[in-house]
Formats: structure tokens, sequence, C-alpha cells
């Protein structure tokens, strides 16, 4: 059926309920519900039975870890990442530790599907009180698996989806996920479930239409009930009239045809009509993000913001490090990676970092930090250097306000490059070292800093933050944090001037990079890269490949001649 004509008589309900954009666009199609519904689980069985129970258990074991092996089969190489998480699941499903204690309570006269609820829910809450971010993402990974054998033992009606389906449900697991795009169906609603969960990331990849954490979902869902899901602006409609059908067809055909049109800009060369070649890069704050079309047919990642990458207890594990980062430069290559060293302080900090201060902004943050904590620093460049063989890394050091921490951050590289010589440790070692500009002492010392520097990174967000005093964070002052200031612009255009004087070349990121109202005034400041969003790419491309360099230069400089 043809969902994008269906049409329905305005009697119906049009009832409008609010969720969490998890992945696509627009989606029209059938309520049917994941089925979760288990029979009542046999608790305990005869001395008999034993035998037949242990089997159960183990054939269900093998049944759930072979449909996981068969999708990471099944994916192509771009999803890699995803296949990682179901190959995740299959070393949870062997755990040594989980098994020998299920078929002890199996051999003490309890059920298959009564031991596997037992033992999975004591572990689930172990690590459900612990402290550890990671313990408790585990836990939810475990009470998933959990459910998923004990729904193989006790559920009668398998799930099957077709390709009108929107499936709703409480939460939904990895694997009916892949169920879903084998199916072809046309989105799924959930009452729970986060933007970092394993089902929302997976999601993603496979950009399939979805909310979640959509309240009073169930209560309001019928089956067979028609729906809208607007992912766009996070809305699911149930049993629309016919005027918000024909609204969400036009949102809908406008969505894809920009969308398949500025898709096709990403293969294009960066550069402007007249040829001013201005590369667009993408920033990276999650490995999933490494499977986006948009990521890999960028010119390579401006900004890995590694803060966020890593939890607190990852950022001092080198080892772990070195692994990440050789992943990330193998997937690039040959495209250039900008690895930023922690910009731990202000509103960053890694999963479970303790550390507060009374004004943080202007506080002990990033460079600052790490020069604080050379353990961690070092461990940090020690990764890096590691992880760059194919000598396509770039070290970026954040928060600069003087020379002093110019010259001390590149001391402690060199100790670490000697450190490595002197073990027959290969490492690129041209590796290029920049500075991030995102202090109004900084940009006022473009110029001397790039004596030091072989390429610079304007960070807008704080730079606009400390120019113009007005905490980012704080929405009382966001009348004063003006991007619209030809000021503001004014001194990008001096920080390119200064450090293009000097053979450096001048990188972009932060809000003014992926906004289309800002992208002709910085072609006009001669800036060499633009590092964005993966998903702000195109338009941005798009934008720049239409404009004349001449024309943006006499625009900029009209515009910073101007009073606001």
């Amino acid at each position: 059926m043809d969902l994008v004509n269906y049409k329905i008589e305005d009697k119906l309900n049009n009832i409008e309920l609010k969720g969490v954009s998890s992945s696509g666009s627009i989606a029209f199609g059938y309520i049917n519900f994941l089925n979760k519904n288990k029979n009542s689980i046999k608790r305990k069985i005869k001395e008999d039975e034993i035998e037949s129970e242990i089997s159960i258990f183990e054939d269900t074991i093998k049944y759930l870890e072979n449909e996981f092996q068969n999708i990471s089969n099944n994916l192509n190489y771009e999803f890699d990442k995803i296949a990682e998480i179901y190959e995740m699941n299959i070393l949870l499903l062997k755990d040594p530790i989980i098994i020998e204690e299920i078929k002890a309570k199996i051999n003490n006269l309890y059920s298959a599907a009564y031991s596997i609820n037992s033992i999975f829910n004591k572990f689930i809450k172990q690590l459900k009180s612990s402290e550890d971010l990671l313990l408790k993402e585990r836990a939810d990974l475990i009470e998933e698996i959990k459910d998923l054998l004990i729904n193989k033992i006790t559920i009668k009606d398998i799930n099957e989806f077709n390709p009108n389906d929107i499936i709703v449900s409480k939460s939904i697991d990895t694997k009916n996920i892949f169920n879903i795009k084998e199916a072809n169906a046309s989105g799924f609603v959930c009452e729970e479930g986060g933007l970092t969960s394993h089902s929302a990331i997976i999601a993603r990849a496979f950009n399939i239409t979805s909310l979640i954490n959509v309240k009073n979902l169930i209560r309001c869902s019928r089956k067979g009930d028609f729906a809208i899901i607007d992912s766009i602006n996070g809305n699911f409609i149930i049993n629309p009239n016919q005027e918000t059908i024909n609204k969400y067809k036009l949102i809908k055909e406008e969505f894809d045809f920009n969308y398949n049109e500025l898709s096709k800009i990403l293969k294009k060369e960066s550069k402007t009509i007249d040829n001013k070649k201005i590369k667009i890069k993408s920033n990276l704050d999650n490995l999933i993000e490494l499977s986006e079309y948009n990521v890999l047919n960028s010119d390579g990642l401006g900004l890995v913001r590694t803060e966020i990458l890593f939890n607190t207890k990852e950022i001092f594990d080198e080892d772990f490090q070195t692994k990440k980062y050789t992943e990330i430069s193998q997937k690039i290559y040959p495209n250039e990676v900008t690895i930023r060293v922690f910009d731990i302080g202000s509103d960053k900090y890694p999963d479970g970092f303790k550390f507060k201060e009374s004004n943080p902004a202007l506080g002990v943050r990033g460079i600052r930090f790490l020069l604080k904590n050379l353990s961690i620093f070092k461990k940090q460049i020690t990764a890096i250097l590691k992880s760059s063989e194919l000598k396509n890394i770039k070290i970026l050091i954040p928060m600069i306000t003087n020379l002093d921490d110019v010259r001390y951050s590149l001391q402690i590289i060199d100790e670490v490059k000697s450190s490595l010589t002197e073990s027959n440790i290969k490492y690129d070692k041209n590796i290029k070292i920049g500075f991030m500009i995102e202090t109004p002492s900084a940009a006022l010392m473009s110029k001397k800093i790039s004596h030091y520097a072989d390429f610079l990174s304007i960070g807008t967000n704080d730079l606009s933050q400390y120019l113009f005093a007005a905490d980012r964070t704080n929405q009382e002052c966001s009348k004063y944090l003006n991007n619209n200031s030809p000021i503001l612009f004014n001194l990008i255009k001096n920080i390119v001037d200064n450090a293009h004087k000097e053979n450096v070349e001048v990188s972009v990121c932060g809000e003014i990079a992926y906004d289309i109202n800002f992208t002709r005034l910085l072609i006009g400041t001669g800036v060499d890269e633009l590092s964005l969003s993966f998903s702000n790419i195109p338009k941005i491309k798009n934008e720049l490949i239409n404009s004349n360099y001449k024309d943006c230069k006499k625009m900029l400089e009209d515009f910073i001649e101007k009073e606001s």
C-alpha cells in the first residue's frame, strides 16, 4: 500500500505524543506491537527433567549465538562498528561464570527459564549498584540478553514485521532492530531508551526512523492504528486527520529531496566557483559516527573530541586509547585526523569524572588541566604517537592563553617522542601539532603562536563566550553571545591573516562553522578548512561550491565595517 498517499477520515483521534528523536526522518505506517508477553515461567522441575531443561538452556544459547553471528556476518563492511556490538552480545552469551551458575540452578530443580531469570538478575543488580557508568551500561546489555533467552523459551508466537509496520514497544533490543531493518518496516517507537544505547546507535547506523522516550505510548496505541513518526521534530501522531497527513507528506517530500540532492554534493571537490579550496571536515564525538556516510565522504576529521570519546577509567588506559586512535586513523586514511587532547573542564567532562570548580569556564580546563596532570597528558600523547604510523594524525592543544603553555606543551610532547625513540617504537616523527585559538589573548597572540604551530584551529564557541564575557551555558546570557557580530568576524579574519603570514593553515570549528548563515562570511576570511558535525556537511559543502570567493571577501569587508 502507498502509505504516503493513504487517506483517513477526519473523525479519528489525531493524538500527538512527544518523544526524543533517535534517527531517520518521517515515516508512515500501521502500529504493530513487539511481542514481549511471556507465558508464565515454570519455577520448579522434577529430577528427571534436569537433563531436558539443561538441553533447552544450551539450545537457546546456541540459537541466539547463531542469530547474532548471522547478523554480524551479513552486515556490510560499512557497518563493522555495528557488527562489533552483536559480537559483544555473543561474548556475553558465552560467559562461563553465568553459564555454570545457571546450570547449577537447574541442577537444584529449577526450570531453565527461571534459572536464567534468577542468575541474570543477580548480576544485573550487582552492576546497577555500581557507580561505574560502563558497568551500568553492561547491566542493560545483560538484561537485554536475559529477555531474549527467556522470550525464546516461553513465547510461542514469533515476531514478524511487515514493510508498513511501525513497531511500538516499551523498549527494543538489538536483535529486533536488525529484524526491523531486514523487514524494511517503517520504523519503531519506544516508551523507554537512551540516545547512547546500543539499540539507538544501531538504528542511527541503519537510518531507521525512530523515536524513544514517548510517554503514554502503550496506553494510547492500538494494533492496526495508522500513525506517523516525525523524527525530525520528535512527534508521534496516532490516527492523524487528513490535514495532518497532507502536512507530513509535504515535509517528507521536501526532506527526502533535500537529503538526496545534498548527498550527491559529498562526492564533489570542496572548492568555490573561482577555485578557492576549503576542506570540509567532520567532528567526531563517538566511534559509531565512523560508519556514517557523511564522515567517510568528508575531507577528514577536523576535530576528534577525546574527552567525550572516553570515560574516566579509559583516560588512564594508554593501550585502550592507542587501539581506538589507530582504529580512527585507519578508517579515515588517507585523509587527516585531528585529535584534540583532553579538553577537560568547564562543560566538558568524561563519563564518571568528578571535578568541580566554582567558576569552571575560567578555571583549570584544557591544557591547564593536562599540565597539572602530566601522567594523563603523557599517556594520551604516547597513545596518539603510537597510533601515528600512517602519518595522517595531527595533535591539537586546547585552551591556550599564553606562550608558556605553548612551549611547555611542546616540551612534554618532545619528551614522549624521545622515550618512544629510545624504546624503538615507531611513530610519525614529523607529526603536526596545532593550537586552539579560543581565548582573546590567544587571538591577539595568534602571529606569535603561529611561530610554534603547524596549524591553528579557531574554536568559535569558546572564543565568542570569552570575547563577549557571556557564559554559553547560561540562557540568560544568550542575547550577549552574538555570533552575528562584525567584531567576532573581524577577529577571525585577523587570526587567519596572522597565521597565513607564517604559512600556517587555519581551521574553524564550533557553531558558526555549521550555520549556513555564516558560511560565505567564513569563506571571505580566507580560512583553509571548516570542521562541523557530520549531519551538516552536505548543506555547508553545497553552499561552498556555489559561492564565489571574491564575492565572499567583499561581503566580509562590508560586514565588518558595520556597527552591528
